[in-house]
């Protein structure tokens, strides 16, 4: 069984209250949302002369964790976002929008909380809401309600550059930091696309820019590490800067295992449906060998990816090792290539990934707030520009075994994902298939888990175990893949699927349990039909 924590018997540092919104507070935040504001459109944040010699150049050995995301930081976040919502969805839209989430707010979202928390026995309750805070709780039961009640230019707004990075300055203020002590900053990777046999010049090929952004712990030194990052949202939402405090703590985490300078860069491909799917392919692809070129060797790269963006690394894999396979085949949207096929990657990370994009019957979650309605819209949209041959490519449907084990990185995959998401089923199918292939793969279990639960809980959680739990869990598997092997500890390669299960709360106490072991979304999944697993 799942483990479980008395949330009433945790420490005081642990349940110590989220910050709330007093008039004293609020007027506090206005005016610090101003200085947000004026970092942002001033160009000495983060600065490019840092890199180079001098004090400056010489980062501390910690870098900054930010303590819990309080309302008073989303209020902020959405008077900086104010603008672009009035100029992109019009002022009485966004007033009646306003409206509607406020009744939702006040009405239906009280009565759900005093009715499970306070009313229903804990017994019949998912364990998620037996679990989580009542932040927590009350994040999921918005997002569940934004996902399908908000029009999509306002989620995409929610979720884009414009909200995240002036709420990241202004949390870096208010925690009396003007600038992280990790060197951040964005980057366009220009690359001229791979030749093709019927082009020969640099103007028939073209070329491809991408921006992304490059967190680096010290800028002047080669990086021993460097994770390559694909953000999730369904090919059509979010960006890198919502999860750049996830990555600056994941880079400080990697500090803390061991490693003496790691890096994190994250790609900002193109959305959908500005571009439809193969093209993010293809620009995951040229970052990938910006990540090279920067990492000198594949020994030193992880990729990693929740959602779609773990879509994105899947089929990242399977392009290289079908170019291992079968040299010169076809990049996608390039046409056929002439470059010598890119190495694999040490290992991949993949945080609840999206590993199946044509199946349209998901597990009827009752807490995940992706419902199976939006992962049918999402993937429509994905599969516009798919021909019927491309969508058989996808990793869900690839069963060709000599692939995969091209395909495998050389010290394998780690899963992080959540039982009570929409996509379980799914993700442990794949755990099977990878396994009986006989590729290196482990995963974590969250018990009573939702989608993106790793990365979501540093967002709404309100203490730094909570917070960083997935992250930790992550940071220490990648040392232990990459820094056992240097220094000889390695003795073989494991074989077989190893799932460890955590509870919501970190209770210091990790759980091995078998994968035979049956659960409830193993139950959907043996109920679906066969052809749906491919």
């Amino acid at each position: 069984m799942p483990l479980s924590v008395n949330l009433d018997q945790a420490s005081p540092s642990s349940a110590e209250p989220l910050p709330v919104s007093t008039p004293l507070s609020l007027v506090f935040s206005l005016v610090f949302s101003l200085l947000s504001l004026f970092s942002l459109f001033s160009h000495v944040w983060p600065r490019r002369s840092n890199v180079g010699k001098g004090a400056e150049a010489r980062r501390e050995a910690t870098t900054i964790i930010l303590g819990p995301v309080s309302l008073v930081d989303y209020l902020v976040g959405l008077i900086c976002l104010a603008p672009s919502l009035i100029r992109h969805v019009g002022l009485v839209p966004l007033l009646c929008i306003g409206f509607q989430s406020l009744l939702f707010l006040v009405f239906r979202l009280p009565f759900g909380l005093v009715r499970d928390h306070f009313w229903l026995p804990a017994s019949s309750l998912p364990q998620f809401v037996r679990e989580a805070t009542v932040f927590e709780d009350i994040a999921r039961r918005y997002f569940r309600y934004a996902c399908v009640n908000l029009p999509f230019c306002v989620v995409r707004l929610l979720f884009s550059k414009a909200f995240w990075l002036p709420l990241f300055r202004w949390r870096m203020l208010r925690h009396g930091h003007w600038k992280s002590s990790a060197y951040w900053h964005e980057q366009q990777v220009r690359q001229i696309a791979p030749p093709r046999r019927d082009q020969t010049t640099k103007e028939q090929r073209g070329s491809m820019t991408s921006p992304g952004l490059w967190i680096k712990h010290k800028p002047e030194q080669p990086p021993d590490l460097v994770v390559y990052y694909i953000h999730g949202g369904g090919f059509a939402l979010c960006s890198s800067y919502l999860y750049l405090e996830s990555l600056l703590a994941l880079n400080h985490l990697l500090v803390e295992a061991g490693f003496e300078n790691p890096a994190v860069f994250a790609l900002e491909y193109t959305l959908v449906p500005q571009a439809n799917f193969p093209m993010q392919l293809a620009e995951v692809l040229h970052g990938y060998r910006h990540v090279l070129d920067v990492a000198k060797s594949a020994s030193r790269v992880c990729v990693a990816g929740d959602s779609a963006g773990g879509y994105l690394v899947l089929n990242l894999l399977l392009r290289l090792g079908s170019q291992a396979v079968n040299p010169g085949p076809e990049e996608a949207g390039t046409g056929p290539s002439e470059a010598p096929p890119a190495p694999l990657p040490h290992m991949a990370a993949l945080i609840s990934p999206w590993v199946d994009v044509k199946i349209d019957d998901h597990y009827p979650s009752e807490v995940d707030y992706i419902l199976e309605a939006k992962i049918c819209e999402y993937a429509r949209e994905c599969a516009k520009g798919l021909t019927a041959g491309q969508l058989q490519a996808s990793p869900a449907a690839c069963t060709d075994p000599e692939l995969w084990r091209a395909a495998c990185p050389r010290r394998g995959y780690f899963v992080i994902y959540g039982e009570e998401e929409a996509f379980a089923p799914d993700i442990e199918d794949f755990i099977q298939r990878r396994s009986q292939s006989g590729d290196e793969i482990s995963a974590l279990r969250f018990g009573g888990g939702i989608h993106d639960w790793a990365i979501l809980s540093m967002i709404v959680s309100s203490t730094q175990s909570r917070r960083q739990q997935g992250l930790r869990y992550l940071a220490e598997h990648v040392s232990k893949q990459f820094l056992a092997t240097k220094r000889g500890k390695r003795q073989s390669r494991y074989r077989g699927p190893q799932i460890r299960s955590s509870s919501l709360s970190v209770s210091g106490r990790v759980e091995k349990r078998r994968f035979e072991n049956q659960s409830r979304t193993r139950a959907w999944l043996r109920r679906r039909p066969a052809e749906s697993n491919g």
